[in-house]
């Protein structure tokens, strides 16, 4: 990898998030770790992020209310969004939102792509 790409990860399970905090360090991406929406807005105007990756389900504010806040805000940053599993309900909020989704847990190779792919489409929308 040739550049450093830094991602915000948001999940409130700790073994998960450190799981995933420590395979994205091993694949070179520098990551953020943050156990809820609200620990995440407090220290995220102090960083900038390349992409988020996103617990939908979260205590207090969820996945999905934290991005509608971010929007709001005017802030780009793409997201993908990480899910239990596949939720037919959410779905039309999913796709309004514009963001990339997995079921938890992706593979290795899934979850880089879809960062890449993410950051690649946010760049290809902004130029």
């Amino acid at each position: 990898m040739s550049t450093c790409v830094h991602v915000a990860l948001i999940d409130d399970v700790e073994r998960r998030r450190m799981a995933l905090a420590r395979l994205l360090s091993s694949a070179g991406f520098q990551p953020a770790a943050f156990a809820s929406a609200e620990e995440f807005l407090t220290h995220a105007n102090d960083l900038a992020f390349d992409c988020v990756l996103l617990d939908i389900h979260l205590p207090g504010q969820s996945g999905l209310d934290l991005l509608r806040v971010l929007r709001r805000n005017g802030e780009r940053t793409p997201v993908v969004l990480l899910i239990a599993e596949p939720d037919r309900a959410r779905h039309k909020d999913i796709r309004q939102a514009g963001v990339s989704c997995l079921v938890m847990p992706p593979d290795d190779v899934t979850l880089f792509r879809a960062i890449r792919n993410a950051i690649d489409s946010s760049a290809d929308s902004v130029t």
